[in-house]
């Protein structure tokens, strides 16, 4: 039998548990609360700055060395080589995310 509770909280306590509820691996308001009051553990992953801003220039780098493609006339070795570098790139930003992704879990 479920038991229905109400808490009454103001709007920057509310925003308060919400971000908190952003930052954990919980789905819902009513599991993160429920954990909490029963002091199970929670969950949280946190952002790094710094890959974020990783991920903003490799952005970049990929969309100039697309458009640098799309426009210089390259002969065939130079174009391959292009075309090399950007598969580094995607590679080794796909294993980056990867372990981020790893950890996270």
């Amino acid at each position: 039998m479920q038991v229905k509770v109400t808490v009454g909280l103001k709007p920057e306590e509310r925003a308060q548990i919400e971000n908190r509820l952003a930052n954990s691996t919980c789905r819902s308001l009513s599991e993160y609360v429920r954990k909490v009051a029963l002091e199970e553990p929670v969950i949280f992953f946190y952002r790094s700055k710094s890959f974020d801003e990783y991920v903003v220039e490799a952005i970049i780098l990929r969309k100039e060395l697309q458009e640098l493609r799309k426009m210089a006339p390259w002969d065939k070795s130079n174009e391959e080589r292009l075309l090399l570098l950007l598969e580094q790139i995607k590679e080794n930003t796909n294993k980056l995310a990867d372990c981020v992704l790893e950890n996270r879990i």
